[in-house]
């Protein structure tokens, strides 16, 4: 099948859709280019679902498709009646999702439900970790007084101080509810399928290039927890090493403490 005409088919629907949500397994250049120009012209959205499953075959297209991620993210700057977004894709680096969304500084206290999935790389960019995450802690910082739901997932982190300033963001978060965080540390057998595509598809001695093994991981967590006052669930998907250290847990004991100070707090899934 020829999905393009699936694509140029979304630009057919009536301007009035309220509700979208798409799930596909691959998509080419010039069909990311007409799902933005959908997104563009269906601005009176109140929920968009994006699942893209397709694993890029080769540095070029890996790099390419961050690209067309950030246009993408671009083309919601109109969308005032949005509030529900989730945005998950295969492979899509967390600075390309950052850089996109920096781009929607007027989407402000508009969100209720934010969802979205990212991996930590350095593949395209040289930056400090910091730096590369600037454009999704001021898109969370900017939901303060309306987000409820905020679920995030990296699945591959190069170092804990991404997480703590994460954390710090989702701590201005004054009505959330519910805080679902999925953290894999690079040194987790978990993320031994990820290193492998990364070695194998994307960059050859890719992790030996940027290798973490010998830093302790410790993200500040416990001093973020106790400011959301309103928190009612927390789900806490982690993936340790087995051969850290047992001083190395103490910012995980912490956290726990922390959250005995949610009031609020009716359920906790780690």
């Amino acid at each position: 099948m020829n999905t393009i005409f699936l694509f140029i088919g979304f630009l057919k629907f009536p301007l009035f859709l309220k509700r979208f949500s798409f799930d596909i397994n691959f998509i080419r250049g010039e069909e990311w280019v007409f799902l933005q120009q959908f997104l563009e012209s269906h601005n009176r959205l109140e929920s968009l679902h994006i699942h893209i499953r397709e694993k890029p075959s080769n540095k070029s297209h890996y790099s390419h498709r961050n690209i067309y991620l950030q246009n993408l993210l671009r083309s919601l700057k109109n969308q005032s009646f949005l509030r529900d977004l989730t945005l998950e894709t295969s492979f899509c680096s967390l600075e390309s999702f950052s850089i996109g969304l920096s781009h929607l500084p007027v989407m402000k206290n508009q969100l209720h439900t934010f969802k979205f999935r990212a991996i930590d790389d350095t593949v395209t960019s040289q930056k400090m970790p910091h730096k590369r995450i600037n454009g999704v802690c001021e898109f969370i910082k900017n939901q303060k007084k309306s987000l409820r739901r905020l679920q995030i997932a990296i699945p591959f982190v190069f170092e804990d101080k991404i997480v703590t300033k994460i954390a710090c963001a989702i701590s201005k978060l004054t009505q959330l509810k519910i805080l679902d965080l999925q953290i894999q540390d690079i040194n987790t057998k978990k993320t031994e399928g990820i290193q492998r595509y990364f070695d194998e598809k994307i960059q050859k001695d890719y992790l030996s290039i940027n290798s973490a093994e010998d830093q302790a991981w410790k993200p500040t967590l416990a001093q973020y927890m106790p400011r959301l006052k309103n928190l009612e669930d927390f789900l806490f998907r982690i993936g340790l090493s087995d051969l850290y250290k047992k001083e190395d847990h103490q910012w995980f004991l912490d956290l726990i403490k922390a959250l005995s100070s949610l009031k609020r707090l009716r359920t906790v899934f780690i």
